[in-house]
């Protein structure tokens, strides 16, 4: 009698041990499950598209005539890192000569880098942009088709819940190719999700 009444005072001083062991090995389970990241983060994956319209300055070499006009240009990025976004797009350019005009179009594809990207608290992210693509110039009797390039720099601004929904893109565009050069002071909308 008296070694099980040793054994079981032996056993119930061990029990309590065990028993603060197994819970703190059930804690890490039973912690509460960290927050998903939040479907309004600026992250890898984060889209737009949108269209924006310029008062530029066009220099058409087949027209032999500089011109103040309206362009139009439609655009769709995505981003594949914090700060880089793969951008496409498409620039269309009426030019009214009086007696004549010109039909410019093209697609143009390249990097955007956001020097400064939308976060906690700021609403706005600031980018440069560089694309290549091919321009077809169309002058009365004369087509012609060619290599392009676009050098900007703009602002995208979030007026309700950065970076989701509609934002305003301002920006500054140079188009160059052989007959053609524009330089247009860009606004428009894009929609992000």
């Amino acid at each position: 009698m008296r070694f099980v009444s040793v054994t079981f005072l032996l056993a119930s001083s061990f029990m309590p041990s065990c028993a603060s062991v197994a819970g703190r090995q059930e804690s890490p389970a039973g912690a509460p499950p960290r927050p998903a990241p939040s479907s309004g983060a600026w992250e890898s994956g984060l889209m737009h598209a949108g269209g924006a319209f310029a008062a530029s300055n066009a220099d058409n070499d087949l027209s032999v005539v500089d011109v103040d006009t309206i362009q139009l240009k439609a655009d769709y990025g995505m981003l594949v890192s914090e700060r880089v976004e793969i951008n496409g797009g498409v620039n269309y350019l009426e030019q009214d000569f009086g007696s004549s005009d010109a039909t410019t179009y093209g697609l143009l594809v390249g990097p955007r880098y956001y020097f400064l990207p939308a976060g906690e608290g700021l609403p706005a992210a600031v980018y440069g942009q560089a694309r290549a693509g091919v321009l077809h110039n169309d002058v009365g009797f004369r087509d012609e088709t060619d290599l392009a390039g676009e050098l900007a720099a703009g602002v995208v601004w979030w007026p309700w819940e950065a970076p989701r929904g509609l934002a305003v893109d301002i920006s500054v565009d140079y188009l160059a190719s052989t007959d053609l050069n524009t330089l247009g002071f860009f606004i428009g909308m894009d929609f992000w999700f």
